[in-house]
């Protein structure tokens, strides 16, 4: 890791400790429709998915990371994990590796899409990419998809069934790759 990863990382780390990632408009993310604009994702990170009729997530539009399209997310189906995150945030550091692993050996089977809660989309897509996550990302620059929810902090991921149904959310990071693949197995 550069001396540059592990400042930036040391940094997110302490701020999540002290505010607990709970994301709040002071967090340097500019909510404007600006922050959407079109970052250079080069070939890593994965398109958005495609909708496909009514569900259980939220009714919101989001811009996908890249600025190339937007997602309909209440128009999504499963099986699908969503894993609401921002680069700010020291346990969504911790558990990217998972998510990595995981999403590379489930990506025959399961759809995974980041949501970017509260974050600089340049920033974003730089910790994706060094997090080596190859799925698609959305930008929620106002944090309307957890609030829609009922729900505040990231990380959070959700597992979403085939017919649209929300049936699982974890709270906080996970602790190891094999954590993840049971939350998974209840897909099944």
């Amino acid at each position: 890791m550069s001396a540059r990863w592990q400042l930036v990382a040391g940094v997110a780390l302490a701020a999540a400790l002290l505010a607990g990632c709970l994301p709040t408009p002071d967090r340097g993310a500019d909510p404007s429709p600006a922050s959407s604009a079109p970052v250079d994702l080069g070939q890593e990170i994965a398109a958005c998915p495609s909708a496909s009729g009514p569900g259980e997530l939220p009714a919101l539009q989001l811009t996908c990371l890249g600025g190339n399209s937007e997602v309909s997310l209440d128009q999504l189906r499963g099986p699908l994990v969503i894993n609401v995150w921002a680069s700010w945030c020291g346990p969504c550091r911790q558990e990217a590796p998972f998510l990595a692993e995981v999403s590379e050996e489930y990506a025959d089977r399961v759809t995974f899409l980041g949501v970017i809660v509260e974050d600089d989309p340049a920033l974003a897509t730089e910790f994706a990419q060094a997090a080596d996550w190859r799925y698609a990302h959305v930008l929620d620059p106002q944090g309307r998809f957890l609030a829609e929810l009922g729900r505040s902090g990231v990380p959070q991921t959700l597992l979403v069934s085939a017919s649209g149904e929300i049936v699982r959310t974890h709270p906080g990071a996970f602790s190891s790759a094999q954590q993840l693949r049971e939350l998974l197995a209840e897909l099944d």
